[in-house]
């Protein structure tokens, strides 16, 4: 069934999608905001998409979304390089499996593409999706789309020998997105001298966020002084910040109640900080949950924080105000896309700075009226910028005008 669609009315643009993580079941978080997009596009595209096996998955199936592929790249129980969040960090610890999974990635996108029956290859990730389908584009003579999502551009600037074969990807995509400003400026900055007009294709399109998990109910009450995190736990996202500035409120007397929700590498050295400042009973820290479940989180808490200091773009900050919180964030990185109004739709503070952040809660816990303010304003900018009619109307636009301009000229 390969290179199959999932509609018969030809009269659609059809688009190989190109993605190392992509729900592999239903209510899998893996590459859910792609499986959305795809969802918010699919009556204008029809979709198949390429990605990773993993064990017990079918190696082809039809969703309601796309057709799947899925490759092979070791004995099932040695699948284990995607879908975990940490595929970059084995490039040292196990390099060989690395090279085989992105060989295998490589030849099938440019097995599927070589059908010719796509319009448009969009991969997303530029390595290891845009490496993947860089050949594949080339070979099929087919335009390819190419979407950043920050990790990847990430990559490019910790280890600069990467942006040769960064300029390469770049250079052969038609169209480039990334989700915000901030990324946008860092990519053009790191390959503006090596890909001729660069900055002419770039697009900044952020990620629809999902609507059937983040929206707002006026009739739901919100615990009075409850504050909600929710992120990975890695050093990046700065949570012993929010910790700090707890400690502080605690100190001040006021009442409040900070959630959590995330794993990763920090969740023992947080949970030793708070139990050093005596805060077990009013911060807590959570296993993650799936976003139906996360919306009804947002939904009962009165601020969302995301204090992490360059953020690519910080969905996170977007759900929670679609759902009515307050928003609080870092002056950095891609929160200010999300936060454009300081004191309007939010509040941004200092990153890594605990009294900056101490004193933004602070005067949100202190004072209802501009908490009620900023909840309202902040959730009636959400909505114009990231519902998913905008977003979508955004990519299609995009999609279209990458399969009119044809093949980039790597």
């Amino acid at each position: 069934m390969i290179g199959s669609n999932n509609s018969s009315n030809r009269s659609k643009k059809r688009v190989l999608v190109l993605t190392h993580n992509y729900p592999r079941w239903g209510g899998d978080v893996s590459g859910g905001f792609i499986e959305h997009l795809l969802g918010l596009l699919r009556d204008s595209f029809d979709f198949t998409v390429v990605c990773p096996h993993d064990s017990g998955l079918p190696f082809d199936e039809s969703s309601t979304n796309a057709q799947i592929i899925r490759f092979r790249y070791g004995r099932e129980a040695a699948e284990t390089l995607a879908y975990r969040g940490e595929m970059h960090t084995y490039l040292k610890s196990r390099p060989i499996s690395v090279i085989r999974f992105l060989l295998s990635y490589r030849d099938c996108a440019y097995r599927v593409a070589a059908s010719g029956k796509y319009d448009i290859i969009w991969a997303h990730w530029w390595i290891p999706g845009g490496w993947a389908g860089m050949k594949a584009a080339s070979k099929s003579n087919t335009p390819l789309v190419v979407t950043c999502h920050g990790t990847d551009i990430f990559l490019l600037r910790k280890f600069a020998m990467l942006r040769r074969l960064g300029s390469r990807v770049f250079s052969q995509a038609g169209k480039i997105t990334v989700v915000s400003t901030f990324l946008r400026d860092e990519l053009t900055a790191m390959l503006g001298g090596r890909t001729a007009d660069i900055s002419e294709r770039i697009s900044v399109a952020p990620m629809p966020v999902n609507s059937r998990a983040f929206y707002f109910r006026k009739d739901v009450s919100r615990k009075p002084g409850s504050i909600i995190a929710a992120s990975r736990l890695t050093a990046q996202k700065h949570h012993d910040t929010l910790v700090h500035a707890a400690g502080r409120l605690a100190s001040d007397g006021i009442p409040f109640q900070i959630d959590i929700y995330g794993a990763g590498p920090e969740h023992e050295s947080l949970q030793q900080l708070i139990a050093a400042k005596g805060l077990a009973d009013s911060v807590r820290i959570n296993e993650p949950l799936p976003q139906v479940e996360l919306g009804d989180r947002y939904r009962s808490s009165e601020i969302a924080v995301l204090p992490s200091e360059r953020e690519g773009f910080g969905l996170m900050l977007a759900e929670a105000m679609l759902c009515g919180c307050a928003a609080v964030g870092a002056d950095s990185g891609g929160v200010k896309d999300i936060v454009l109004r300081e004191g309007s739709d939010g509040m941004l503070v200092k990153p890594s700075d605990v009294n900056a952040l101490y004193t933004a809660l602070k005067s949100l816990l202190s004072d209802r009226g501009k908490l009620e303010r900023l909840q309202l304003s902040g959730r009636a900018s959400a909505e114009d910028r990231f519902s998913a009619t905008a977003v979508a109307s955004h990519f299609g636009d995009i999609l279209t005008d990458a399969s009119r301009i044809g093949p980039g000229n790597a």
